[in-house]
C-alpha cells in the first residue's frame, strides 16, 4: 500500500494524504524513531518539520535523525521553514537573518534522502509565514535550490482568506499548493472560523486553489491554549476537533491534503503525540502540558479513524469506522477545574485569566466512532463527579460527538451500553477535576482519555502537591523547541509588523517587532538594526517612527539619500500589539517607550 501511494504521487495522480506538523527540537534519536512509529500507527503519511533558526546547534542533528529514520519506519518528512521563528531569533541577536536563504545548506544536505516526502516526484518544502518575502524572493530561492514542490503557509498575507485575484496574480506562479494555519480554530481577532469546527473560512481559498490547479492543505486542531512566553490565550477547544472532522469530510470537492496541528507543540496545547522532556524544559508551560497530567494520546484513536476516512473516496463522518473488528473507539476530554474558579497563583501574568477564558460551553466532551451494522439502541452516558444523573445520548454508526454541559469535582466517567443495557465500552482514569487551581493558573488545556471496549470503572488520579511535581530540566539549560517563544496573543499567531509601502522604507524591509515589546530597548534595537542591514544602508542619524497597529505611520527620512522626506501613510501593520510603540533614534541609540 505504501508503494502504491508513493507511485501515485510521483505520477501526479491526486492521492489524499494526512500530514502532522512536527515542532523540531533538541530531541534524541530514540524519541524520533518512536514519534515516527506512533504517527504511522495513527495514519499519518508525513511530518512537516517545523524548523526555526538554523544556527541552533541541534537543528542539523535533529533533522538528520528524522531524514535518516523516516523511510525505515514507513513515514516521510519534509522541511517546513519557520520564517517567523527565525526572524524572531534574528532580532534577539541570533545569526539566522537571511530568511529562506538560511536553509540552503540543510536542503543541500538532505535533498537526496529517501525519507523526503515527495509530490509529483518533487521534494516538498513548506513554510510557517512568508515573513518579509514576496513571490519574487521565493522564485529566486526555487531557482537556486532546484525545483521543489512549494507548499507554504501564507495566510498572514493580504488577501489570502478572501482568495483575492491580485493575491493569486502575485503568488500563483511560485506556489504548488497552500497550507492554511489560522482556520484551525474559531475566530479570534482577524482570523478563524465562525464557530468551532467551521470550514467556511477555508472554502474560498480551497476553491481558488483548485481553479488555479493548485493543492490546498486544510488544517485541523483540537485547541490552542498557551500560558507562557508572554502569552496567555485560549482558543476553543470544546467540540472544535470532531465538528471540523465532520465538516472537512463533507467538503465538495474535498482537499487532497490535511495537516494536523500539531504532533508535539506542548506549550500551545495542540499536541496528540509524545512530549519529550529534552525539548520541553521550561517550568512555566510544564505546569499545563506535563504529559503525566495532560496526555493527549487519548485523541489518537479518533484521529486514526478520521485519517482513514479522509483518504477514502466518498467517505463521510457517518462512514467513519473503528479499526479492524473493534466495536467502538473514541475520546473523552475535560479541563482541570470549573472556569468560575478563582486562581491566585504567584506566577504574575501567567496566573491571570487568559484571553477568551469564558468562550464556549463548559463541560465534558466526547467523540466516539461506532462500528457499522449494529442494531439500534446503543447509548452513551456521561457522569461528572458525584452526579447520579448522567447525560444520555443515542449512538449511530460512524462519528458521534457531544458534551455534558457540567463539570463537577472528582472523576469523569463515560460508558457505552448495548441495547440490553450491558456496558460494552468506557472511558475514565484521567486527572481528578479539582475544586481549586492545582497549579495556580487558569489552565484551559484538556485531560484526554481514550474510550475503549471493556469496563474502565469510574476512577481518577488525584493532583500531587506542586512540590512533588517533576521539573523536566531543573537547571533549565536545555535549548528546547525553536518555535515555543513565537506564537502569540495576536489575532494571528504568525504575523509580522510590516512597513507600509510609501512610508519612506524600502518595501523589502519588514520589522520583526516582538509580540509583547520588552521594557528595555535591546529587542527593538536589534529589530531596527536588522531592518537597515537588510536595506544595505547605515542607520540614519535622526529618525522617528510613531505608529499604532492598523492606523497610521509617520516617518522622517530627510537625511537618508534616495528616500522621500517626511511621509505619512495608512498603517499596513498587522502586529499583535494594541499598545502604542514609540521608537526614537538619535545617533543610532534607541530608546523604547511602551505605553
Amino acid at each position: 500500500m505504501v508503494l502504491a501511494s508513493g507511485l501515485s504521487l510521483v505520477m501526479g495522480v491526486a492521492s489524499k494524504a494526512a500530514v502532522a506538523h512536527y515542532m523540531l527540537g533538541n530531541v534524541n534519536e530514540a524519541h524520533v524513531i518512536q514519534d515516527l512509529k506512533d504517527a504511522k500507527a495513527v495514519g499519518f503519511d508525513a511530518f512537516a518539520l517545523n524548523t526555526g533558526c538554523v544556527s541552533e546547534t541541534w537543528v542539523d542533528k535533529s533533522l538528520g535523525f528524522m531524514f535518516n529514520n523516516a523511510a525505515a519506519n514507513g513515514m516521510k518528512v519534509y522541511l517546513n521553514m519557520d520564517l517567523y521563528a527565525s526572524g524572531d531569533a534574528c532580532y534577539n541577536g541570533a545569526t539566522c537573518c537571511g530568511v529562506g536563504n538560511d536553509y540552503y545548506d540543510l536542503w543541500n544536505k538532505y535533498k537526496s534522502s529517501d525519507g523526503w516526502y515527495k509530490i509529483d516526484g518533487k521534494n516538498v518544502v513548506g513554510t510557517y509565514s512568508a515573513a518579509r518575502w514576496s513571490a519574487v524572493e521565493f522564485t529566486a530561492l526555487k531557482k537556486k535550490w532546484g525545483d521543489f514542490y512549494f507548499f507554504p503557509d501564507l495566510d498572514g498575507t493580504e488577501g489570502y482568506y478572501e482568495a483575492a485575484e491580485p493575491w493569486w496574480d502575485h503568488w500563483g506562479t511560485v506556489i504548488d499548493g497552500i497550507a492554511s494555519w489560522e482556520s484551525s480554530w474559531p475566530k479570534y481577532g482577524n482570523f478563524g472560523g465562525a464557530y468551532p469546527g467551521d470550514v467556511g473560512i477555508d472554502t474560498p481559498q480551497a476553491n481558488a486553489a483548485a481553479a488555479h490547479s493548485k493543492e490546498y492543505m486544510i488544517p485541523i486542531s483540537p485547541l490552542q491554549y498557551k500560558d507562557a512566553y508572554k502569552t496567555n490565550l485560549y482558543r476553543l477547544g470544546d467540540m472544535n476537533l470532531p465538528v471540523r472532522m465532520e465538516n472537512i469530510l463533507a467538503m465538495s470537492p474535498r482537499p487532497n491534503y490535511v495537516q494536523f496541528q500539531t504532533w508535539n507543540d506542548g506549550p500551545e496545547s495542540h499536541y496528540i503525540g509524545n512530549i519529550w522532556n529534552e525539548q520541553n524544559s521550561d517550568a512555566q508551560p510544564w505546569r499545563y502540558m506535563n504529559p503525566d497530567r495532560y496526555s493527549h494520546k487519548g485523541w489518537q484513536p479518533l484521529v486514526e479513524s478520521f485519517n482513514r476516512a479522509f483518504k477514502t473516496a466518498g467517505s463521510t463522518a457517518a462512514s467513519m469506522t473503528p479499526p479492524g473488528s473493534k466495536l467502538v473507539v473514541g475520546s473523552m476530554w475535560y479541563q482541570s477545574f470549573p472556569r468560575k474558579t478563582e486562581c491566585t497563583g504567584p506566577w504574575g501574568q501567567y496566573s491571570e485569566k487568559p484571553t477568551n477564558l469564558d468562550a464556549g460551553v463548559e463541560g465534558v466532551y466526547f467523540a466516539v466512532v461506532m462500528k457499522a451494522g449494529l442494531p439500534s439502541g446503543y447509548t452513551l452516558k456521561v457522569y461528572s463527579g458525584s452526579t447520579t444523573t448522567p447525560a444520555v445520548y443515542s449512538l449511530k454508526a460512524g462519528l458521534n460527538y457531544g458534551s455534558a454541559e457540567v463539570l463537577n469535582k472528582g472523576a469523569q466517567f463515560l460508558e457505552i451500553l448495548d441495547p440490553s443495557g450491558k456496558r460494552v465500552a468506557s472511558g475514565s482514569g484521567g486527572m481528578c477535576v479539582a475544586a481549586s487551581c492545582p497549579r495556580g493558573i487558569y489552565s484551559r488545556n484538556y485531560h484526554v482519555v481514550s474510550v475503549e471496549e471493556g469496563d474502565a470503572g469510574s476512577t481518577c488520579t488525584p493532583w500531587p502537591a506542586e512540590s512533588d511535581e517533576k521539573d523536566p530540566d531543573p537547571a533549565h539549560t536545555s535549548t528546547g523547541v525553536a518555535h515555543t517563544t513565537t506564537t502569540t496573543t495576536a489575532p494571528s499567531t504568525q504575523e509580522t509588523t510590516k512597513a507600509p509601502s510609501g512610508d519612506g522604507l524600502n518595501s523589502d524591509c519588514v520589522m520583526f517587532l516582538p509580540q509583547t515589546p520588552p521594557k528595555g530597548f535591546e529587542g527593538l534595537s536589534s529589530c531596527k538594526e536588522f531592518c537597515y542591514k537588510q536595506m544595505g544602508v547605515p542607520v540614519p542619524a535622526t529618525e522617528k517612527h510613531t505608529f499604532t497597529c492598523g492606523k497610521q505611520v509617520t516617518a522622517d527620512y530627510t537625511d537618508l539619500p534616495g528616500y522621500p522626506g517626511v511621509q505619512t501613510a495608512p498603517g499596513d501593520c498587522s502586529c499583535s500589539m494594541d499598545t502604542l510603540v514609540e521608537i526614537v533614534t538619535t545617533a543610532a541609540t534607541i530608546v523604547a517607550n511602551v505605553s
